[in-house]
């Protein structure tokens, strides 16, 4: 019985953590809008990928891996974090706005995305490229 109640108790906390950690990221409100079943779009010619690149999104801070297609944004949560988050298809006309800020850590885009309270900051080259994407998708609309 010993073994069971662990079991049970394991599997309450594994379920709980991914719950929170979704929720406490904003990932789960990117997910049900922006979710993409690929890990990514091979069809398709990237302008810029990176990997281990820093982000922020509400008040916690997580790495993904940033790709800059034609048509989207592409993101996709690093290991262990990976087996919980589904990957990301954000179209650039979904992108409100997108600015560069300074930050201690140097450059970082902060970018509002339509639907979602709270914008989403990527740090460092990967960031520059993304507002690059989103200004030249603005100017050919």
């Amino acid at each position: 019985m010993g073994i069971l109640n662990f079991v049970l108790v394991a599997v309450t906390f594994f379920g709980a953590y991914i719950f929170l950690v979704r929720w406490l990221t904003g990932w789960k409100t990117l997910e049900e809008k922006y979710r993409c079943d690929r890990e990514s779009p091979n069809e398709l010619i990237s302008n810029g990928s990176y990997r281990w690149v820093p982000a922020s999104l509400k008040d916690t801070k997580i790495v993904v891996a940033v790709e800059v297609y034609p048509d989207a944004l592409w993101l996709r949560s690093t290991l262990p974090l990976t087996i919980i988050f589904k990957p990301l298809r954000v179209p650039w006309h979904s992108i409100e706005s997108a600015g560069l800020r300074s930050s201690f850590f140097g450059k970082k885009a902060c970018l509002k995305i339509a639907g979602i309270k709270s914008p989403i900051y990527i740090l460092g080259e990967a960031g520059q490229k993304v507002c690059e994407a989103v200004q030249q998708s603005n100017a050919s609309i």
